[in-house]
This record gives structure tokens, C-alpha cells and sequence, in this order.
């Protein structure tokens, strides 16, 4: 193990080590405009606007807040983590529950969900 003798951080090849050298304690040189992103490769800012501006639908329907959360601009709920309004765009914002129980045709937006009552409501175990 490698470890940066000002920050500590360990690398398990002595080039990454070298690299992240170069860079320890200083700022970023290329920030992203749309987001608190920033790096020291162009390159990889260019890669994380296709992913996360430009090319991804997704990212259409979002937006950082000032607090750093990521917001649904259709109803405006808040989320910590990217995952989780993805989540919600794909299961919850404005779609229709697509799992239904078998035993009384209650619909939920989560199979987790589903699991759940069937366990609670119909002592089954849901598989």
C-alpha cells in the first residue's frame, strides 16, 4: 500500500499515488457549470456532462437545489442521493403502481412494498 504522506489517502499503485501527488491540496482546474462537480481532467468533465447534463433524459427532469439535493422538477420532492430520484421518476412520479397483489388487487409503486403486505395482510410469505 501506497499512502500520500500529506492526507493520508492509500493507493494500491505506486502511479496513482504519484498522480493523486500532483494534485493533493490543490483546487480543481475544470468545474462543471451546471453542478458542484469538479476535476482535474477535461476529459473527465466532458464524460460526466454526456452522462449526467447532456445525453441522459433523466437528467432532464432534475435539477441540485442549494442545499446539494437532487430535486424532481414535476413535484418538486428532494432527494440526498441520485439513486433515489431515479427511483422515484421511474416508479413514483406520476406512474401508475405496477405491482399488484394476487390476493386482494391493492397496487404498489415498490415490489418491496408488496412483499410487505402480502406477509402482513395474508401471513404469506411473498418469493
Amino acid at each position: 500500500m501506497f499512502s500520500c504522506d500529506v492526507c493520508g489517502r492509500g493507493y494500491t499503485r505506486r502511479s496513482n499515488l504519484c498522480r493523486h501527488k500532483r494534485e493533493c491540496g490543490k483546487i480543481p482546474s475544470y468545474q462543471c457549470s451546471q453542478c458542484s462537480y469538479s476535476t482535474f481532467r477535461k476529459y473527465y468533465l466532458k464524460t460526466h456532462m454526456m452522462r449526467r447534463h447532456e445525453s441522459n433524459p433523466l437528467y432532464a427532469e432534475t435539477y441540485i437545489d442549494s442545499e446539494g439535493k437532487h430535486v424532481c422538477i414535476r413535484c418538486q420532492k428532494k432527494y440526498i442521493h441520485m439513486r433515489h430520484l431515479k427511483r422515484h421518476i421511474k416508479f413514483e412520479c406520476g406512474v401508475e403502481p405496477q405491482f399488484t397483489c394476487g390476493y386482494c388487487l391493492r397496487k404498489f409503486k415498490h415490489n418491496s412494498h408488496l412483499k410487505g403486505h402480502v406477509f402482513r395482510k395474508h401471513g404469506v410469505t411473498y418469493t
